[in-house]
């Protein structure tokens, strides 16, 4: 008899932009986003005991950030902020349901009007409202480009299953 087990994390981000007059999605699309080596290296020193990375601490994981860049690279595990961060955003909700935690971010009709093409998730102590400031959890590039006419909704899940 074979026994496989795993345990596979993968995130994805969804832009979903609603019409302020009639309050209507009138874009969605998610992309799939790229786990920073940091991510990954906490989640295994969770199982070594190791828990400290970068001297960051465990708890330092809660997502804080959401940052847009209106440029575009290759990205890579080792990033560690966009290549321009023109915005950043505290999260608006956090949620979780069976083995998935959705982060959301609003942007609202007067904010980040301009071609986006980066988001970055960022925690840690030292995040905050200032661009490159604290831990980048994930990157990914995306292709959007906003106006006032639009709120747009960044909406992250991170989804970790178990297979036995």
């Amino acid at each position: 008899m074979k026994i496989r087990e795993g345990l596979k994390m993968q995130g994805s981000i969804t832009l979903q932009a609603i019409d302020i007059k009639t309050n209507k999605v009138v874009y969605e699309k998610e992309y799939k986003n790229l786990l920073t080596a940091p991510n990954r290296d906490y989640r295994l020193g969770m199982l070594n005991q190791a828990y400290l990375v970068e001297g960051y601490e465990i708890q330092d994981l809660a997502i804080k950030y959401f940052a847009l860049g209106n440029t575009t690279g290759a990205v890579s595990e080792s990033d560690t902020e966009l290549v321009n961060e023109t915005d950043r955003k505290a999260l608006t909700q956090i949620a979780t349901s069976g083995d998935t935690v959705t982060t959301v971010v609003q942007f609202a009709g007067s904010e980040a009007n301009y071609r986006i093409r980066q988001i970055g998730v960022f925690c840690g102590d030292d995040a905050s409202a200032v661009a490159d400031s604290g831990l980048m959890l994930s990157i990914v590039n995306v292709d959007f480009t906003k106006n006032e006419n639009i709120k747009l909704n960044i909406i992250r899940k991170d989804v970790c299953t178990i297979n036995g």
